[in-house]
């Protein structure tokens, strides 16, 4: 009977000191994590509102009227350059601006169309043919400062293109050369008959029967050529109103 009180004040005992210790294990406080060891965080601040983007928009262009969608969209052509060669003064309306020296062009020359090229003249006339000849002269007038001096030379080619009605060369002797000086200009005239060939001449069938009346109007911006040729009664015709033009020579711009 002792025993058994001993067993159960032994159980009773061990109960409480098991429950004791149960009830310290649960009371003890949950030991802290290291995110809640360390300092709190700073409060976030409020963010500021991102103001809106104004979109920008291509200027509007207005519509064009119709029929201008053509200039509006083709380039700009370039200004023209100065008519001084293209569009010389009609005969006998003003003087003629060659550059550095001026002329007068008679009334009755007719303005010719050039063709391009390196030693194109800058101007020319057509002389209207004489009764029974079937072909006009024509005045050719060109600038070639390089050859300025060479007057000599340009005498001898200019008659090594003529030969005398016996089919011989023409020499200096055939020609009739005069010089007039009236200031800073100073005009060698050759005066010459025969066939043609080369640059004298009118380039047309003419046979024997053509006269070339040649100037070389030299001046401080020059020399200029005046060079004019047909057949013979044509320039009969119009030799009064050559010389007119070479005498009104006078400086120009």
């Amino acid at each position: 009977m002792i025993r058994q009180y001993s067993k159960l004040i032994a159980c009773m005992f061990a109960g409480g000191f098991l429950a004791l210790e149960l009830g310290c294990e649960q009371q003890e406080p949950p030991k802290p994590s290291p995110a809640s060891s360390s300092a709190p965080s700073a409060p976030a601040q409020p963010q500021k509102p991102t103001p809106p983007v104004e979109e920008k928009k291509p200027p509007v262009t207005p519509p064009l009227p119709s029929g201008a969608e053509s200039s509006a969209t083709a380039p700009k052509a370039l200004p023209a350059p100065p008519a001084t060669q293209s569009t010389p003064p009609s005969a006998g309306s003003s003087a003629l601006d060659l550059g550095g020296v001026s002329i007068t062009i008679p009334a009755g020359w007719a303005v010719e169309p050039i063709a391009p090229g390196p030693m194109a003249a800058k101007f020319a006339y057509r002389l209207p043919k004489a009764d029974g000849e079937t072909e006009d002269g024509i005045v050719r007038i060109s600038h070639y400062a390089n050859m300025k001096g060479m007057d000599e030379a340009n005498i001898g080619r200019w008659i090594s293109q003529v030969k005398r009605a016996d089919g011989q060369p023409a020499t200096k002797d055939d020609a009739k050369i005069t010089v007039n000086e009236k200031g800073s200009i100073r005009i060698t005239l050759v005066d010459i008959s025969g066939a043609m060939s080369g640059g004298m001449g009118t380039g047309q069938a003419g046979g024997g029967n053509q006269r070339a009346i040649n100037a070389i109007i030299d001046h401080p911006a020059g020399p200029h050529f005046l060079r004019a040729s047909g057949g013979v009664a044509t320039m009969a015709k119009w030799e009064a109103s050559l010389r007119a033009a070479l005498e009104s020579a006078k400086p120009g711009q």
